[in-house]
């Protein structure tokens, strides 16, 4: 069963870690959108030193600067993985403690 402690405990965490969480979205919805954005760029820089497209495009995806984004991406899907994880389990939390607050209310109406 899960205590009022736990419970307080949980709704702390989701208190104080609501802005982090945010950002945590945020930065992995950037990326997101930069990733693409920064290998058209890349590209379209290789094109006009006189490569063909599918060149261009290998290029840019074995580029320091896209393989070095894609790796900051990466650690932004951990850290917002991470938040949401733990913003899951501390809803479950109270989520049971509220269904064995119910429970307890309708065993007492029944004695």
């Amino acid at each position: 069963m899960v205590d009022d402690d736990q419970v307080d405990k949980a709704l702390e965490w989701l208190g104080i870690n609501a802005k982090p969480a945010a950002k945590a979205r945020a930065d992995r919805l950037y990326l997101e959108e930069f990733l693409p954005a920064l290998r058209a760029k890349i590209a379209a820089e290789c094109i006009e030193a006189g490569d063909s497209a599918s060149a261009a495009d290998i290029k840019a995806k074995a580029s320091d600067a896209y393989l070095k984004a894609l790796e900051g991406f990466r650690a932004a899907v951990e850290q917002d993985e991470l938040m949401r994880w733990h913003r899951t389990r501390g809803e479950a939390i109270i989520e049971v403690w509220r269904s064995g607050q119910a429970n307890r209310r309708a065993m007492e109406k029944v004695q």
